[in-house]
């Protein structure tokens, strides 16, 4: 019998954190439960989790940045006495112009994307403390970046194109025919 695999995904935005955990096995996937991080930085947050339309969590607490929302998230998933991940996934906006592809988090894609930061600097940041935090929670289980400049890379040059200044696409353009990409 194939053993359940228990995957936590996170997608760190500029003021709210979403997730969700997903059971996968010999029967495909099941999402166990979803929920949120919510008004990060305001004077006052909300943190919920619901399994299905099942509510588990849903409080108002201060979260006054990404650290703590984290360390909020992680203290109520295992209030609600979901398993340890067995691995992570991140929506990250923008790989830079060195990744393109989804890829497993090593030291190298973490210092890429802090080099990067300028091509998302919304979202990148945060995206990066989410990262940092299951690596100092859960040192040593492995985590992906979904790049959404991965899953654009079909997309029409115009439509890439257009809401990038043109100082950035042509650094990214540059770098890719270095083969720095």
């Amino acid at each position: 019998m194939a053993a359940i695999r228990h995957i936590l995904c996170l997608n760190s935005g500029s003021s709210s954190i979403k997730f969700a955990v997903f059971a996968l096995g010999p029967a495909g996937e099941e999402k166990l439960a979803e929920g949120a991080a919510e008004r990060i930085g305001q004077s006052i947050g909300r943190l919920w989790l619901q399994r299905g339309q099942d509510p588990i969590t849903d409080r108002q607490l201060v979260l006054s940045h990404h650290q703590n929302a984290l360390e909020a998230v992680f203290a109520a998933l295992t209030e609600a006495r979901y398993a340890t991940p067995d691995g992570v996934g991140h929506r990250i906006v923008s790989g830079g112009p060195r990744h393109q592809a989804h890829c497993l988090v090593d030291t190298q894609v973490l210092g890429d994307l802090r080099a990067s930061l300028r091509f998302a600097p919304l979202h990148l940041p945060a995206e990066i403390a989410a990262i940092e935090a299951v690596q100092a929670v859960w040192p040593g289980i492995p985590q992906v970046a979904c790049f959404d400049t991965a899953f654009h890379q079909s997309i029409p040059e115009v439509a890439a194109r257009l809401p990038l200044p043109r100082n950035l696409w042509h650094e990214g353009r540059a770098m890719s025919t270095l083969g720095i990409s």
